[in-house]
């Protein structure tokens, strides 16, 4: 009975926080080298990396480790197969965190997706129905609407209505429709509320969830969403018709243990079978 293809969720890698290059490149060494280590064959595995890869775009330096680290994760093992590497902005990637420039936006697609111009919705399908079932995935920029001059301060996300109706859309293409199992990924916390976490919400988030009632409401299930942002890293499972929502914390550190969260099985029920590598202080466990 075939499957679909495992799932490794990294999100927050904060590469150059605080200056301090060598620590978050030291712990993502790691984290690359257990990945490589432990999830073979590499063609099993899509990786998913939901924002921040770096800590401030205005660092050239840090565009620079992460296209490194991106690179490494996706050159060839020695059997000569690749891990699917797919990522989505944070708003760390856009500027400091809480200052988002638009002029980062095709910076990011360029390195990336190689197109500047790309827009998100991106949708990848992933799997040939021979190996692997089909398996939807669908990245969202979380800061979309955010980066005009009134908005675009503080660390709140806002998908915008342009990318909600694209993505009403993208969920009802027949390709999507036709795959075994979707997954919808983004940057910002979406069940966060303002009381707990202002200037740290998804504004929008009333919206995405009627987007993905609405689907559920005509059968097309969203089988996981993956987030990051708040580096809280505590599952959320079972909500909006979801069985898997995970809050993936934070993989680069930042004063924080480092998570790699697994899905084993996104045709199995039972969501405890998902695994948690946490490293701290150069340890995992």
């Amino acid at each position: 009975m075939l499957k679909p293809k495992k799932i490794i969720h990294l999100t927050d890698l904060h590469l150059g926080y605080e200056d301090d290059k060598i620590k978050c490149a030291v712990t993502l060494e790691r984290v690359k080298t257990w990945i490589m280590t432990n999830c073979t064959p590499r063609s099993d595995y899509v990786i998913v990396i939901t924002g921040d890869l770096i800590d401030n775009a205005n660092v050239q330096a840090q565009w620079n480790l992460s296209a490194s680290f991106i690179q490494q994760l996706s050159e060839s093992g020695p059997t000569g197969d690749k891990y699917e590497v797919l990522v989505i902005p944070g708003n760390h990637d856009y500027g400091t965190g809480s200052n988002a420039d638009p002029k980062f936006v095709p910076v990011f697609k360029q390195q990336y997706f190689n197109n500047p111009n790309f827009e998100y919705p991106r949708v990848k399908i992933v799997g040939n129905g021979t190996t692997h079932e089909k398996v939807a995935f669908i990245g969202l920029d979380s800061n979309e609407d955010e980066l005009n001059p009134s908005d675009h301060r503080l660390a709140d996300g806002e998908i915008g209505e342009r990318q909600l109706g694209e993505l009403e859309n993208a969920l009802r293409r027949n390709d999507v429709k036709a795959c075994a199992y979707r997954v919808v990924y983004l940057h910002h916390h979406p069940f966060e509320s303002p009381i707990f976490k202002f200037g740290h919400w998804l504004k929008d988030r009333g919206e995405l969830k009627d987007v993905l009632y609405d689907a559920a409401d005509e059968g097309i299930k969203v089988d996981a969403l993956l987030f990051g942002h708040n580096h809280g890293g505590k599952p959320k499972h079972n909500k909006w018709h979801i069985s898997r929502v995970y809050d993936g914390g934070v993989t680069g550190g930042k004063r924080k243990p480092s998570f790699i969260r697994i899905i084993e099985d996104l045709s199995d029920p039972d969501v405890d079978k998902d695994k948690v590598v946490q490293f701290t202080d150069g340890t995992h466990s």
